[in-house]
């Protein structure tokens, strides 16, 4: 029986794909038990079902033509030079069965070419070679082209390309015809310019291996699961690129978990990723280790943890820049593991918070000889703009004593361009001033006095001056609030 018929009879082949075929090689094989007897080999060698092994012999009619013995022999090739696994090296002959038709040699001066050219080590390349067995298959010459066109096309920094490269070899497949298009077509329908269409390709260079159908139909998705506009999905593609590298089920998936470990519902969960998509990119398993630091860590409950996850996304950071951080506060405040704990559940923006900032925020509360118990009881002190805390005390101190104003939470929150507007509105309608008044919400201020604080601080302006003289007014216990330099260029461009 001719191998054409055999094709067609045993594997499905139709008499187009053996026209369309070179047969010349093969041609000489027309016993069907030896061609039968080959299937069966890499069934039972190599776990490779009759179906995938089709596929194979479409991509490569010469693979009938390969002794056993030879096969075995690239397999212990790759183990060897490579630490292919036989599983491993089934999986890429079943993606790119033309491998079999390279001599080993071929192979090594690819690997070797790949490692030079892109400074990957041997197991870097082993790892792109897992993802991409078709890189064994590309010439040197193309490899190079495809390289210069995505370092011009997306003012890509070389030696960041040949690190993203190793985990997405994939896009050293994709014509570059192809790839512009589909960056043409991800800027209009995602309302980018080209560099943040750039900058979102590299930081995520599998995102042009997905076609526009995949990523519209993605994109779709989350809006309507997530409800979100159209903008709101394209600020979240702007800051994590990676959501469209999660499938619808994998959404519903991580729901089911947050509602199960968490008691999380469905509003809270998509406020969540609407503020910090990224969390969608951790594991189960993940999450679940960063519960227990924090546990064990700050003794804290699953409630107070979710807590921090919707205030702050606090899941995003690093167990060791967590403890970074609380190491630095404990030392700058003096403050026990406890104490560290109930400022960061009163107010986990602190974590947000550089280190230089809060040293120096630190150094105004000091100034003002403000005691450690406010900050611990208080510590959204810390989050107030730098160079403000002592302009909004004087403005208090106008009316208030300093004990009366220390014992009033919250003080130091209020603006001080509107505190200052409030009391000298206030002072005009010859009105006796107290602190409390100063001190009121929007709009029971409003519904008290009739007026919005926004006019007030159109008409009432505090300038330099202004605050020059305030601090020439107050002394406590014999001293004056005095400026830092800083503090003081901050004051002139009021």
């Amino acid at each position: 029986m001719k191998i054409e018929e055999i094709l067609i009879k045993h594997f499905g082949w139709t008499e187009q794909e053996v026209k369309e075929k070179d047969m010349s090689k093969i041609r000489y094989i027309q016993d069907e038990k030896s061609v039968l007897a080959k299937a069966k080999f890499y069934e039972q060698e190599f776990n490779i079902t009759k179906a995938e092994f089709i596929k194979m012999l479409k991509d490569l009619p010469t693979l009938l033509s390969y002794l056993d013995e030879t096969i075995k022999a690239k397999a212990k090739f790759y183990q060897n030079e490579f630490g292919l696994t036989k599983e491993e090296f089934s999986k890429i002959i079943k993606k790119t069965s033309s491998l079999l038709s390279n001599s080993e040699e071929t192979i090594k001066a690819k690997a070797e070419f790949y490692q030079q050219e892109f400074n990957w080590s041997k197991a870097e390349f082993v790892k792109a070679l897992k993802k991409l067995p078709a890189l064994l298959t590309y010439s040197e010459d193309n490899v190079k082209r495809k390289t210069e066109f995505y370092i011009q096309q997306l003012s890509w920094d070389r030696d960041d390309f040949c690190k993203k490269l190793k985990n997405s070899p994939s896009i050293l497949g994709l014509s570059e015809d192809l790839v512009v298009s589909r960056l043409k077509s991800h800027r209009k329908e995602y309302n980018l310019s080209n560099a943040e269409m750039s900058k979102l390709v590299r930081s995520m260079p599998s995102l042009i291996g997905l076609t526009e159908e995949t990523v519209r139909a993605r994109a779709e998705f989350y809006q309507e699961e997530l409800n979100l506009t159209k903008d709101e999905f394209n600020k979240i593609l702007k800051g994590f690129p990676s959501i469209l590298v999660y499938s619808c089920e994998k959404l519903k998936q991580r729901f089911e978990f947050y509602s199960q470990e968490f008691d999380m519902d469905k509003k809270d969960f998509i406020k969540m990723l609407k503020d910090y998509p990224q969390l969608l990119g951790l594991s189960e398993a993940t999450i679940r280790a960063k519960t227990k630091f924090y546990q064990e860590e700050f003794n804290l409950t699953k409630h107070q943890i979710i807590k921090l996850v919707k205030k702050i996304g606090i899941f995003t950071n690093a167990e060791s820049t967590i403890m970074e951080k609380a190491k630095f506060y404990q030392q700058e405040f003096d403050l026990t593991k406890k104490e560290f704990s109930e400022m960061l559940m009163s107010t986990p923006a602190i974590m947000t918070l550089s280190q230089e900032s809060v040293k120096q925020k630190h150094k105004e509360i000091l100034d003002l000889n403000i005691p450690k118990s406010v900050i611990v009881d208080e510590p959204k002190i810390l989050t107030i703009p730098i160079n403000t805390l002592k302009i909004r005390y004087l403005i208090l101190r106008q009316i208030a004593s300093r004990e009366d104003i220390l014992s009033k939470n919250g003080w130091f929150m209020f603006n001080q361009n509107k505190i200052y507007a409030r009391l000298r509105f206030l002072q005009d309608e010859e009105k006796q001033v107290k602190i409390s008044q100063i001190l009121k919400g929007e709009k029971l201020f409003l519904a008290t006095f009739g007026v919005e604080s926004v006019d007030l601080m159109k008409q009432y302006k505090l300038t330099a001056d202004d605050i020059y003289e305030m601090q020439a007014s107050v002394t406590d216990g014999g001293r004056f609030v005095n400026f830092t330099k800083d503090e003081r260029d901050f004051i002139k461009k009021i």
